[in-house]
């Protein structure tokens, strides 16, 4: 959005269903982002301790991370031919620089 892009994130939640208008919009601009369970357990561990609760929560669980990851893989799948681009690591700005070039918006 920084570049003058309007841009929006739908978060994937278990259980939680899809607006149906991701499913009829253009594939054309969309990207998906996954991230490892390793890391996202471990990210979703730390705000649950800065927030003064038990990393033991389902949350931050790996068991409950990985059906979460596959429910995003499900989705990425129905969405036939989106790119899919694993964030894993990586800083926001390099994020960015990859989803640019996947909707084939940067030189």
């Amino acid at each position: 959005a920084y570049q003058g892009y309007r841009c929006a994130n739908v978060p994937i939640v278990l259980g939680v269903p899809l607006p149906e208008e991701i499913f009829t919009m253009s594939r054309k601009k969309m990207v998906g982002l996954t991230v490892s369970a390793e890391g996202l357990s471990t990210t979703r561990s730390a705000r649950l301790k800065k927030l003064g609760r038990p990393d033991s929560e389902l949350y931050a669980q790996m068991g409950h991370v990985e059906q979460e990851l596959a429910c995003a893989a499900e989705v990425f799948d129905r969405l036939k031919g989106i790119p899919v681009i694993d964030v894993t690591g990586k800083a926001i700005e390099e994020i960015a620089a990859e989803i640019l070039h996947s909707l084939s918006l940067s030189s």
